[in-house]
Order: C-alpha cells, then sequence, then structure tokens
C-alpha cells in the first residue's frame, strides 16, 4: 500500500538534512572532480565476461566517450560494474527499438545516481536521441560535466535530488519531453545515502514513471548473516579494488562514503517487502557481492521483454551468489530468461 502525503513530506524533510546533502556532499564534489578516489590504475573492459556480444561492445565504445572521472571511480571500486552498464545499457537499447517498432515513439530513460549522467548521455548518444533521457544530480560538479559532455539530442539534467524530480519541477526547469513519465526508472545506490526508508524514496521515484514502466534499482544489501557480508566486502576490496586503488585510499573511504552508507542499508527482503507495496513483478538481474540489480514492474509482459534482453551476466562465479534471473515476485512460471549473446550486435 502506497504510505501517504504526510508520510512522503516528513521523509523529504529528513531527506533534506541527509548526509548525502550535508557533511557529505563535498566527498562526493571531490570525487567528481578527481581530487579523490582516482583509481591508481585503468579499468579496462573484458569482453570474454561479455561474451563477445556486439551490441554490448558497441555500447562500450560509446560509454567510454561519456566516462567522467566520477565513473573511473565507480567502476573501480565495483566489482565488473563495468561490463555489467555496457550489458545492461545493450539490453535498453533493445528494449528501446521494440518501443520505436511497436509504439513509434522514443524511449523515456530518468536515471538517479549516476552522477554526471554516463548511461544517460551514453544510451542518447548511441540511440541518435532515440533514446530521451534525463539525469539528476545535487552537486554541481555533475552539472558541468554533463553538459561538458551532453550529446546532440535529448538529453537532459536536473540539478537537485531525486526527490525534487516530478512532473511539475520539470517544465520549471525548462524540461518538456516527458510529459507522459518514463519507460523506466533507475536507482543507482542512491536511496541509501539519504536513509533506512525504501518504501517512501521509492514511491516517490516511481511518481515519474508510466503506469507500464519499469523501476530498476542497484543495491548494496545489508545480510543477516553478518560475517558472511564482512567476507564478501573483504572480497570486494582485496580481490577486485586492490588492482586500482592503494590500501590508503581503499581505507580512506571506507572512513567517509561506506561508514555512512553501510549504515543505512537494508536487507534483499526488507526491499522486497516495499517492492511488493508497490509492484507486481520483480525480478533479480545482477549480482556481485553484497550488490544486487531487481527490476520491478506492474506490466510482467514488458518486464519479461526487457529480461529477456539482457544476455547472461558479466560478473564471474565467485563473486556472483544469486541465481539469476531470480523471481522475487509474481507468477513464478513466467518464462524469464537471458538471451544469448550476438557477435552481430542485434
Amino acid at each position: 500500500m502506497a504510505i501517504s502525503e504526510t508520510e512522503i513530506a516528513a521523509y523529504i524533510a529528513s531527506a533534506r538534512q541527509s548526509p548525502r546533502l550535508t557533511h557529505m556532499l563535498g566527498e562526493f564534489s571531490d570525487l567528481a572532480t578527481g581530487r579523490k578516489g582516482a583509481p591508481d590504475f585503468p579499468i579496462i573492459l573484458d569482453p570474454e565476461l561479455l561474451r563477445h556480444d556486439g551490441l554490448s561492445l558497441q555500447y562500450a565504445k560509446i560509454r567510454e566517450r561519456h566516462a567522467g572521472t566520477f565513473n573511473q571511480h565507480f567502476i573501480a571500486s565495483l566489482p565488473y560494474v563495468l561490463e555489467e552498464q555496457c550489458r545492461f545499457g545493450a539490453a535498453l537499447l533493445r528494449y528501446g527499438r521494440w518501443i520505436d517498432e511497436t509504439r513509434q515513439r522514443p524511449l523515456d530513460v530518468y536515471t538517479l545516481g549516476d552522477a554526471s549522467g554516463v548511461t544517460a548521455r551514453s544510451l542518447t548518444d548511441i540511440s541518435q536521441g532515440r533514446i530521451r533521457t534525463l539525469t539528476c544530480s545535487p552537486n554541481r560538479e555533475n552539472e558541468a560535466a554533463f553538459h561538458h559532455g551532453r550529446p546532440p539530442g535529448s538529453a537532459h539534467f536536473f540539478l537537485g535530488p531525486f526527490f525534487d524530480v516530478s512532473a511539475a519541477s520539470l517544465p520549471e526547469r525548462g524540461i518538456h519531453d516527458f510529459k507522459d513519465g518514463f519507460d523506466f526508472v533507475i536507482e543507482d545506490t542512491t536511496f541509501q545515502m539519504y536513509g533506512k526508508s525504501r518504501l517512501a524514496p521509492i514511491q516517490i521515484a516511481a511518481q515519474n514513471l508510466r503506469s507500464d514502466g519499469i523501476f530498476v534499482l542497484l543495491e548494496k544489501f545489508w545480510l543477516p548473516d553478518a560475517e558472511e557480508f564482512a567476507r564478501r566486502e573483504r572480497q570486494k576490496d582485496d580481490e577486485f579494488k586492490a588492482r586500482f586503488f592503494s590500501r590508503e585510499k581503499i581505507e580512506e573511504k571506507k572512513q567517509t562514503i561506506v561508514h555512512n552508507m553501510d549504515r543505512q542499508l537494508v536487507t534483499l527482503e526488507e526491499l522486497t517487502g516495499s517492492l511488493s507495496e508497490l509492484f507486481s513483478t520483480a525480478v533479480i538481474i545482477w549480482n556481485s557481492g553484497n550488490f544486487y540489480t531487481i527490476a520491478a514492474s506492474n506490466d510482467a509482459g514488458n518486464l519479461l521483454n526487457f529480461v529477456n534482453s539482457l544476455t547472461p551476466s558479466a560478473t564471474p562465479p565467485e563473486f556472483q551468489y544469486a541465481e539469476l534471473p531470480q523471481i522475487l515476485l509474481g507468477d513464478r512460471d513466467l518464462p524469464f530468461a537471458f538471451r544469448e549473446p550476438s557477435p552481430a550486435g542485434d
């Protein structure tokens, strides 16, 4: 059941005083400019993990054109999220082609937590404007990076936190492309920066979603088994991040962003409970250590179409702890399955 306007207002009031918009705002500015958090060694895409899927590799080239300073930090921090960004982007392209062919309109995508809009700009660029995008961030440094690399076409930036984005506020900023809402709303490790609540922020962001749209969340989860959670964190730090960051940088981030973030984590079960109040179907589509991506919708057919547009996960087995795709909500007999990679790029 959706929560009341009073509860939404209380959440927003609390979120405005959250670490993300107060003492951590400067930390994210430093990451966006490279004053802090820049990897010591470059991160190179592994085409073997993508199984040489042609469309994923085409997307990777465009994504590299738009990858800014913050994204370099992000892909060096979260194991194999670089390959996942390319796999996910290719699936959005396939889904966008289907929308274009069947409904004769662009695909509309809203990303929150994407810093300078690497995913948003890449999608608009590679689709030559047939995917219209919006990204938001409260950091002016991300706005500057977005406009510096903005591609031709309908790619938009909203300076401010996600809870200020609405059907009313977009036209006030001169953004008129999304009057009917978005086909995708994509949250990328954002909600955990504003508190432990998930139902309120999902409901706020989902107000921008079409009734048959798809809500995607990339979240870090707390595990009921604290020792297993800690083991996966050590695996992330020692077997992945240590390839790109010094031990000093890893420890510094633990004391700043990671410490604050981990205090606001919820379990997968808790998030599933929140999603069940707003969506009928939800599926895990990616996992790396304590990080999971979940896609949810009230249109099972559209969700099935999107999930079936994804190639198999590009995460090595030793970092993957979930069977994929995995249905969390809805009809357990729906034929969710990943498509075979295609070197031809279809």
